[in-house]
């Protein structure tokens, strides 16, 4: 199996991007990437997207996708796997180039929610669940992501403004991503005396809706080298999944698809998880993110909280995480958010000056989810 590495970054800005289409917003953030990696000859291309049939009335939409980016003929093939998409996106590319079938490859993800209201819209997210034995008792995303927060509380004596410190550090740190979508910071009374919508669950706990496409461009390490001087080697990948119903779990609290992924990463890196030293984290709802940070060992569990407050995750931390702003700020255009995730963490460990923190990292990872814990991918980067 060969070594994998990035050796190009493009991004859109995450927003309501009515004068754009989807085909405008991938195009932008391919043209990107080509460009940083020097526009080499891409010979296959996989996509993160959940849910442009509904959103924009259109299947087969690798094919149009490439084919609008100008690059028809070769194989494109859509992933979905819900929220998750962008980051099993990048397992397929990462797949195809170990495997030695392709030498470059494309991964990119995108999705474009503001074409339907958002109410359309919520129903459309509500589709990830397990329709028949959730969904159409009246279980949305919003509440699924209450009953586990609340449990949370319970469980670990934890305050709702102790988990809302996540939802405030990502917003501080998106102040200086110019790709996030809400670059304004919040205090901690305005993200619990929000509007509620599932309790404990208010608006400044969910991530916003949005438009955005990222991607990257995959080749074996070794031609990388010879290619750029910043490649970013994909040391360790991992992917799980658990139960699509909450109602078959022994423990809501359990997010062990997030421990199986990570576990898997950190062996194939032949790291441990405190070797980390930057990560972006999933978190559609605060209580994910502090959840994520537990499983992938960064925190023990019911302590995530106290290391939030203590500063152990913020930018000049010991391990600093959601320098872009996380899903919270810097935005959750679905399909795109993976992608976006590992894109960031290559800027970072590139140090590129839009996510470049003060110290120096050379190991960074990044955590996908779909749902309440449902599918998880893990991608563990390092500098070269």
């Amino acid at each position: 199996m060969r070594d994998v590495a990035i050796i190009g970054v493009g991004l859109t800005k995450v927003d309501m991007h009515f004068d754009k289409s989807i085909r405008d917003l991938f195009k932008e953030a391919v043209t990107k990437a080509l460009d940083d990696a020097f526009n080499p000859d891409i010979e296959a291309a996989y996509i993160g997207n959940m849910a442009a049939d509904e959103f924009n009335n259109q299947k087969n939409i690798s094919s149009l996708l490439v084919d609008f980016s100008g690059l028809n003929n070769i194989p494109a093939t859509r992933i979905e796997t819900g929220e998750s998409s962008g980051g099993s996106a990048i397992i397929a590319g990462f797949n195809d180039v170990a495997s030695g079938l392709h030498d470059f490859v494309l991964v990119g993800g995108v999705e474009k929610m503001s074409e339907v209201v958002s109410t359309e819209a919520e129903s459309i997210l509500s589709l990830g669940m397990f329709h028949e034995y959730e969904t159409i008792q009246g279980l949305s995303p919003e509440g699924a992501a209450a009953l586990v927060m609340r449990l949370y509380m319970h469980r670990y004596n934890v305050r709702e403004e102790d988990i809302a410190l996540l939802a405030q550090q990502d917003h501080k740190n998106a102040v200086s991503n110019p790709y996030a979508q809400l670059r304004f910071e919040v205090t901690l009374e305005s993200i619990t005396k929000a509007r509620l919508i599932a309790d404990p669950i208010t608006l400044m706990h969910c991530a916003p809706l949005g438009d955005g496409a990222a991607a990257l461009i995959l080749c074996p390490l070794e031609k990388a080298k010879k290619i750029t001087d910043t490649p970013i080697h994909i040391a360790g990948i991992g992917q799980a999944s658990d139960t699509l119903g909450l109602t078959q779990r022994e423990d809501l609290l359990d997010f062990k698809s997030i421990r199986l992924a990570a576990d898997k990463a950190y062996k194939m890196a032949k790291i441990k998880p405190e070797e980390v030293q930057v990560a972006e984290i999933f978190d559609s709802y605060t209580i994910y993110g502090l959840l994520a940070l537990e499983e992938l060992g960064f925190a023990q569990r019911g302590e995530a909280a106290n290391m939030l407050r203590e500063g152990s995750f913020s930018k000049n931390g010991a391990k600093p995480v959601n320098i872009s702003g996380g899903l919270k700020a810097r935005g959750h255009p679905i399909g795109a958010t993976g992608v976006y995730q590992t894109a960031e963490i290559a800027l970072t460990l590139r140090g590129d000056a839009q996510l470049k923190i003060d110290s120096t990292p050379e190991i960074g990872l990044a955590q996908t989810l779909s749902g309440a814990g449902v599918n998880s991918t893990v991608q563990i980067l390092r500098r070269v």
